[in-house]
């Protein structure tokens, strides 16, 4: 349960940060995690 957390956490974070650096860059990295 605590490391789903964290996994979340880490996940929304990096999700983030994707969007921050460029909606495409976003778009694949999703693409490619999920």
């Amino acid at each position: 349960m605590n490391t789903n957390f964290i996994f979340g956490d880490y996940s929304g974070k990096l999700l983030n940060l994707m969007i921050e650096y460029s909606n495409l860059n976003d778009f694949i990295a999703v693409f490619l995690f999920f």
